[in-house]
């Protein structure tokens, strides 16, 4: 109505968000809160102080909110704390942030139809339908902006026709279900890395994004707290069996063990065939 009203209890506002009564709630790193929209005072809520918030929706009549202790689910109506489904809690729970000053966590979550939920991180874009028992991956971080190391993720946005918004310090983007990608799909790559290298990631990212008729898939070898030793054996099993990545990025590997296997050919007296325009440095090519 073009007047404003000062909030004096809020040291610094992260977000904050309208219900579809028009009560105004937000979240400061301490602190959950409902702002009066008349006089601007601050009523604290949930008893968060010190665990720092560091994602906050509301959908249908509830906040989800996460801290060091995990995901959270707060009643506006019934002024209480209320029971999260095990599968969103434990999804969302993976992702904690140990203290205000840490920002090493970048996760948003959304409001879909329905009341259904979109979740956004460094893994990927998410789907999860209220009360369900499955978490769907719309989208692989490892081969998406979503998980580029060289931009940061700010926040996701749903549209009524279904069109999520996401803003990155490079820009905004949005996405929306595509039912003709799959049949323009004429070729895969696989890409293999021993762990996950942010280098890599971004080149496989903007891969992808130019090449919307290639599936690309990057494998990390260790990820998911897999060992290197498990790692191998699954390696040289895939290229044992024909299943071999197009693309392996061999820092980290046992080399001689590969070499002895004939896995890795010795490729220095075909220079001429790698190497025909004497574009690579020497001190790189011929090292490797």
């Amino acid at each position: 109505d073009g007047n404003a009203k000062e909030v004096k209890d809020i040291a610094f506002a992260i977000c904050a968000e309208f219900s579809e009564s028009g009560r105004l709630f937000a979240a400061d790193y301490e602190k959950l809160v409902e702002i009066d929209v008349k006089t601007g005072s601050v009523k604290q809520l949930a008893d968060v102080e010190g665990e720092s918030i560091y994602f906050f929706d509301i959908v249908g009549d509830e906040i989800l909110y996460g801290d060091s202790k995990g995901a959270h689910c707060y009643n506006i109506e019934k002024n209480s704390e209320t029971e999260m489904s095990d599968t969103l809690s434990g999804f969302l729970g993976k992702y904690r942030k140990k203290s205000v000053h840490d920002i090493d966590i970048t996760l948003d979550i959304c409001k879909g139809i329905n009341d259904d939920i979109y979740i956004a991180c460094e893994d990927g874009l998410f789907h999860y339908y209220r009360n369900g028992n499955y978490i769907e991956q719309l989208m692989d971080g490892l081969i998406s902006r979503f998980g580029d190391p060289s931009d940061t993720l700010i926040c996701i946005y749903c549209m009524e026709d279904g069109t999520l918004y996401s803003v990155f310090t490079s820009g905004a983007y949005s996405y929306k279900y595509d039912p003709e990608l799959e049949n323009a799909i004429t070729s895969e790559l696989k890409v293999y890395s021993l762990e996950r290298n942010g280098g890599i990631a971004k080149l496989v990212s903007g891969f992808a994004a130019k090449n919307r008729n290639v599936k690309v898939e990057y494998q990390v070898g260790m990820k998911d707290g897999i060992t290197y030793s498990d790692a191998m054996k699954e390696l040289t099993t895939q290229i044992m069996t024909g299943n071999t990545p197009d693309v392996i990025f061999i820092d980290g590997l046992d080399n001689e063990n590969l070499i002895e296997k004939n896995m890795l050919m010795d490729l220095s007296g075909y220079e001429e065939k790698w190497r025909p325009k004497e574009d690579l440095l020497d001190n790189v090519a011929k090292w490797n």
